[in-house]
């Protein structure tokens, strides 16, 4: 059991490092306009709203490289035909932006949080795969998580 010098000394420790932490937070957030959000809601065009939780490029092993989209959906991963649904509207967006980057496959994952806990989120995601065929077309093969 801590004495009450312990104590006082902790909690002054404590605040000096709520100080600190909050400080550095005002000072990023005062060039907010040049920072990218931790997740960035999208509306399609169908009305429907997703979160980009992120996108990043992805190098293959045979040299192809290809464009990852990551978001959380609000439909459940078991539904699959509504699922895919969503990510083939997603697709028409996303593929300018594979295409614009010059590759041959773009990924779609989509994720569906299950439990939404205060620090810990539990969800099932999914992955879309679409590639570039030898006549310029895009083909889906969602057969792969």
């Amino acid at each position: 059991m801590m004495n009450t010098r312990n104590t006082k000394i902790f909690l002054a420790g404590f605040l000096i490092f709520l100080c600190i932490g909050c400080s550095g937070q005002v000072a990023n957030n005062s060039n907010a306009a040049s920072q990218t959000p931790e997740t960035d809601k999208y509306r399609l065009p169908s009305g429907r709203e997703i979160k980009i939780t992120g996108m990043n490029g992805m190098n293959f092993e045979n040299g192809e490289t290809g464009l990852i989209l990551q978001y959380q959906t609000d439909i459940p991963i078991e539904n699959h035909e509504e699922l895919k649904k969503e990510v083939e509207e997603v697709w028409t967006i996303f593929r300018y932006d594979v295409e614009k980057a010059n590759t041959t496959t773009g990924i779609i994952r989509a994720t569906h949080i299950e439990e939404d806990g205060v620090f810990v989120k539990h969800g099932k995601g999914f992955g879309f795969l679409y590639r570039k065929d030898a006549k310029g077309n895009w083909q889906m093969d969602d057969e792969k998580k």
